[in-house]
């Protein structure tokens, strides 16, 4: 009795796994390229784990129904299960990242990201650059697709992709000779100025 006990205990424990636990974390993992996400205790991201794959659970009940039919061709049996574990809670990540910046830029809810430094940098809008450093001289430069910022957790580390000579009163003058970019640490500049990419 104790053995048929232990059984179904594992073959629940096994279904929660796989059924709810699995897409829940594959939708936070995808979430998380959206919107790095802070750090948190585990009973926490349990809880969203767990949201994430009931969400999906209930949305795609019905494919999993119709793949567990003995007449399903082995082939769509397949895709269906892989759409159900994988490509459903991706999507529901996304959509959910979507509509919370739909919502945010019409009024209805608070921008996503953790501060403006991340908001503004996850647009990915091309503009110049001018970087102020503790000693009071100016770089600058090009921030366009090959330039990078990094966002929450961990902000304010910049690579500008091409350098500029920069005028004491920050006129962009030239481009740098065979400039390939710089590297600045939050530590080694004291403001950023953004300009338009024109």
């Amino acid at each position: 009795m104790e053995e048929l006990l232990s059984e179904k205990v594992a073959g629940v424990s096994l279904i929660i796994f796989v059924g709810i636990i699995f897409p829940g974390f594959v939708a936070l993992k995808t979430y998380s390229l959206f919107r790095p996400l802070s750090e948190r205790k585990a009973s926490d991201l349990i809880v969203e784990v767990s949201a994430y794959g009931l969400i999906n659970f209930v949305l795609s009940y019905g494919l999993l129904e119709y793949a567990s039919q003995a007449d399903t061709p082995a082939l769509l049996r397949w895709f269906l299960v892989v759409c159900c574990f994988l490509i459903g809670p991706a999507l529901i990540a996304w959509l959910f990242y979507w509509g919370q910046r739909r919502l945010s830029d019409i009024g209805i809810l608070l921008r996503p990201h953790s501060t403006p430094w991340d908001d503004f940098f996850s647009t990915n809008e091309p503009c110049w650059i001018l970087v102020h450093l503790p000693d009071g001289k100016k770089v600058g430069g090009k921030f366009f697709e090959k330039s990078r910022a990094s966002l929450h957790p961990k902000p304010g580390h910049l690579y500008i992709e091409e350098l500029w000579k920069v005028s004491d009163d920050g006129r962009f003058i030239a481009p740098v000779s065979q400039s390939k970019g710089l590297i600045l640490r939050p530590s080694d500049y004291s403001l950023v100025e953004f300009f338009k990419a024109e």
